[in-house]
């Protein structure tokens, strides 16, 4: 006889600060996506459009919620959960910078999709604000919350690190066997980032062919011999950083660019203060690892540029 009962299913824990952090993401993609239809001839699919903004607005509400730890039950709530003036109203009482005109254009943009007038067809006809005012009030509101979540993605991405890192598998960036070198080498973070820099400054290195060599023929760093570049090296290519492979039987490289990744870390780590800083950071909470270290990088970088961005708006 088969079963009537219907199956459980469990949520895995999330910090909230890190979920703050991924809804902004979504929101950025949401508004990328909403810009892009925006500089399209005309005539514009203005239904997805509206659609689009009006969800971007949702979650970025929702994040800068999420990062004052107003649990995911109660933006759920059927009285909050899609309601842009009541998550309007729950961010103002978290004292949400003022945005000029986002009252306005939320209860507008509200009354419009409250009955889901931009996903199905209802037979009325919309009367909606201009798609570019949208989009600057939209990005307007991506600048208010983006401090406070990022602080809170930050806390808990350090917070989460320090709780788990007695956990070890096959996909932990740990202190593993690997890291610490099977012939005694030991991984040296500062190590890759020279590594790193110097393959940046090899103009072989185009993606249009490979280029054959030993690890100090590509990053030429004095007090480090061969074989020390070599595993490190091959570390990087295990992160995905270059595109490339290392023949064993002639201890040789065959590399032919650096990957988009490979762009971002260094990107994320060319400042040598930010570098010491989040290796700093890293190091206190008891996770010295390279995509711990990079993590907090990119999390400073952010800060700075949301930073920056507040002066001159």
């Amino acid at each position: 006889m088969r079963s009537t009962e219907q199956p459980v299913t469990h949520e895995m824990p999330q910090p909230l600060g890190i979920l703050a952090g991924e809804q902004r993401e979504r929101a950025r993609e949401y508004l990328e996506a909403f810009e892009r239809l925006l500089n399209t001839p005309e005539p514009r699919p203005l239904y997805a459009m509206y659609f689009l903004v009006t969800h971007a607005i949702e979650l970025l509400l929702k994040a800068y919620l999420t990062a004052h730890a107003v649990p995911k039950k109660r933006l759920r709530d059927v009285a909050v959960r899609h309601n842009l003036p009541a998550l309007l109203d729950l961010c103002e009482e978290k004292h949400l910078p003022a945005v000029i005109d986002l009252r306005e254009y939320v209860s507008t943009l509200q009354e419009m999709n409250k009955d889901y007038d931009f996903r199905y067809v209802t037979g009325y006809n919309l009367h909606l604000p201009p798609p570019a005012a949208c989009l600057a009030i939209a990005r307007a509101l991506e600048s208010a919350v983006a401090p406070t979540v990022t602080e809170a993605q930050m806390k808990a991405t350090l917070d989460f690190a320090v709780e788990t890192r007695h956990l070890k598998g096959k996909k932990s960036d740990g202190p593993t066997d690997r890291a610490r070198g099977t012939n005694g080498m030991k991984r040296d973070l500062d190590l890759i980032r020279e590594i790193m820099l110097a393959l940046e400054n090899s103009p072989q290195l185009n993606g249009r062919a490979s280029w054959e060599g030993y690890a100090s023929e590509f990053a030429k760093l004095e007090g480090h011999d061969d074989d020390e570049l070599a595993y490190h090296m091959m570390l990087i290519i295990d992160e995905g950083w270059i595109e490339g492979e290392y023949w064993r039987t002639s201890g040789k490289f065959a590399l032919t660019r650096i990957t988009a990744d490979g762009h971002d870390f260094l990107d994320s780590t060319r400042q040598p203060d930010i570098w010491a800083k989040a290796k700093s950071i890293a190091k206190s909470r008891g996770a010295e690892t390279l995509r711990f270290a990079w993590d907090i990088a990119k999390s400073i970088v952010n800060a700075e540029i949301t930073r920056h961005i507040g002066q001159i708006t």
